[in-house]
């Protein structure tokens, strides 16, 4: 009897890690995110300048640097899709296959323009959902970078945990490692 309570308490779990799935991946990056930034901030600490403004100066540097490499790629990208659309309707033309099946290939094309609005509402509705998804990571990886000193004694308090130095340590060693993979992410971008 002990053992179909454990598989139903287990299935259960499952459940409700897949239907929370969404929630515990922002939660997961954002942790990770605070992991990373937090030694660059603690950096711009050492100068004087308060937690709050050391963190909106990293995400304005980290959001500018995005700017940044988007602006580098999108006109070429723009202007190579132009010159594609250009060249598609001679190089269509040229192939032999599309002049056999033109009517049944156009029928295609006209069938498939009345699902069209359809795709731009679900584009729609995917920007704002990712939009909100990455503002919402924002803001919880602004508060674990604000409360990052009461870290330790919130997860000391844990039941499982035997000393709030130990988490103290780990969560040194966890930021450090990140820190030093995030420098090298971003120059690999570079």
């Amino acid at each position: 009897m002990v053992r179909y309570v454990e598989i139903a308490l287990f299935v259960l779990l499952c459940y409700l890690l897949f239907v929370t799935r969404d929630i515990l991946f922002i939660l997961y990056v954002s942790l990770l995110l605070a992991l990373a930034t937090n030694p660059f901030i603690d950096r711009l600490e050492k100068f004087k300048l308060p937690r709050g403004l050391s963190i909106m100066l990293v995400y304005v540097l980290f959001w500018g640097l995005f700017a940044l490499v988007i602006a580098l790629i999108t006109p070429p990208l723009v202007a190579q899709t132009r010159h594609l659309i250009s060249l598609l309707p001679s190089s269509l033309s040229e192939i032999e296959i599309f002049k056999d099946y033109q009517s049944e290939i156009s029928k295609e094309i006209l069938s498939r323009i009345s699902f069209l609005p359809q795709a731009v509402i679900g584009l729609l509705v995917g920007i704002f959902s990712n939009i909100f998804t990455v503002f919402t990571t924002l803001v919880i990886t602004f508060y674990l970078l604000s409360q990052r000193k009461n870290i330790p004694d919130l997860l000391g308090n844990l039941p499982f945990v035997k000393s709030k130095k130990m988490v103290s340590d780990i969560l040194i060693r966890v930021e450090t490692q990140l820190g030093f993979w995030m420098v090298g992410e971003l120059t690999l971008m570079l």
